[in-house]
């Protein structure tokens, strides 16, 4: 975890931040492969994004998830992480195109609002512990605030480029 925590803290852009978390995640204990989801609310999908250890056929067939459709409506809607043991039997089309055998997904909340979706898995029956439910959901905790933190500072770049440039055009 605290290679996770420092990754998300050393990142200065979007892209960089979710890539270099989820290269972190498959070397924590029984995770084989990480996958982050963007939310889109307009066409009320998520969109794969970026991933880790994840197969081909994973990246075929899994390229969007309703916000609707169960087990992650739960993260999506409810903002509640989601524990599936038997992935096969919550998400089969799912499970079968990665090889996984378990599930832990948890929402990434930037900015008061569902951003996106965080999700580990496993290639073997995982039963997921009382560790497991406070450390996914705070994986996803510190993802989102990073993620509004980088956000946060791009902005604030930006509005100083144009009173830096001010400055500079005084100073000649």
């Amino acid at each position: 975890m605290q290679q996770v925590i420092g990754a998300a803290a050393d990142a200065e852009e979007l892209e960089s931040l979710v890539r270099d978390v989820l290269r972190e995640l498959p070397g924590l204990p029984a995770l084989d492969a990480a996958a982050y989801y963007t939310v889109d609310r307009r066409a009320g999908i998520a969109r794969l994004e970026q991933g880790e250890g994840l197969p081909d056929a994973f990246w075929e067939q899994v390229r969007e998830i309703q916000l609707t459709a169960a087990p992650y409506d739960n993260a999506f809607i409810h903002r509640q992480p989601v524990f599936a043991e038997d992935f096969s039997a919550a998400a089969p089309r799912h499970a079968a195109a990665g090889g996984f055998a378990s599930l832990a997904c948890a929402p990434v909340v930037a900015r008061d609002d569902v951003v996106g979706l965080l999700c580990v898995y496993t290639r073997q029956p995982h039963e997921w512990g009382p560790a497991d439910q406070v450390v996914v959901p705070a994986l996803g905790r510190e993802l989102g605030a990073a993620m509004a933190r980088v956000a946060a500072e791009r902005q604030l770049r930006e509005r100083r480029l144009p009173i830096q440039d001010l400055f500079d055009s005084v100073g000649e």
